[in-house]
């Protein structure tokens, strides 16, 4: 059940690059709609959740999210 959303968000498999990383849409579409779930109102206060030692290792556990994209990588797309 826990990878249900990133598996829903697969089939619109891309992922961007931003400074030299490259991050799944999926994945981070899977973090907003947590953060927001979790109340969280915008990019900036998702991206600082996400950061967090305890946000991002849930993610890895979860939902396989090794990495968090950045703040800015956000704000490109």
């Amino acid at each position: 059940m826990n990878n249900e959303i990133t598996e829903y968000f697969e089939e619109a498999e891309i992922t961007k690059e931003y400074d030299g990383y490259y991050y799944s849409v999926s994945e981070a579409v899977t973090i907003v709609i947590l953060g927001s779930v979790c109340g969280l109102k915008n990019v900036s206060q998702i991206h600082q959740w996400a950061e967090s030692d305890r946000v991002s290792e849930f993610l890895k556990e979860k939902f396989e999210i090794n990495r968090i994209p950045s703040y800015y990588w956000y704000c490109a797309y």
